[in-house]
């Protein structure tokens, strides 16, 4: 006659134990993931809000530039320079 091996219910209760703690740390480490992907993406979101701000605003500034204002005024001021037939009056 063969003796028959069964498992005992303690090593059932090993088995589960250990598939739930398996499970449990695969879920810890997913969430820990998903918590710093979701800290990233929040991140760049300022960051591309920022960045089409800055965007907006050079562009408005590469409007004035471009513009016969800004020219003159550049002219005027840091090269010293007049409008034919003006008179330049110097001061002391």
């Amino acid at each position: 006659m063969q003796r028959r091996i069964s498992p005992r219910p303690r090593f059932f209760m090993f088995v589960i134990v250990f598939m739930l703690l398996c499970f449990t740390v695969s879920g810890v480490a997913s969430q820990l993931h998903y918590s710093q992907v979701s800290e990233r993406v929040t991140g760049l979101t300022a960051e591309r809000v920022a960045l089409s701000s800055r965007v907006k605003e050079l562009n408005s500034r590469l409007v004035y530039v471009r513009s016969d204002d800004y020219v003159e005024r550049v002219a005027r001021d840091e090269l010293n320079m007049i409008m034919p037939g003006e008179i330049r009056y110097v001061s002391n």
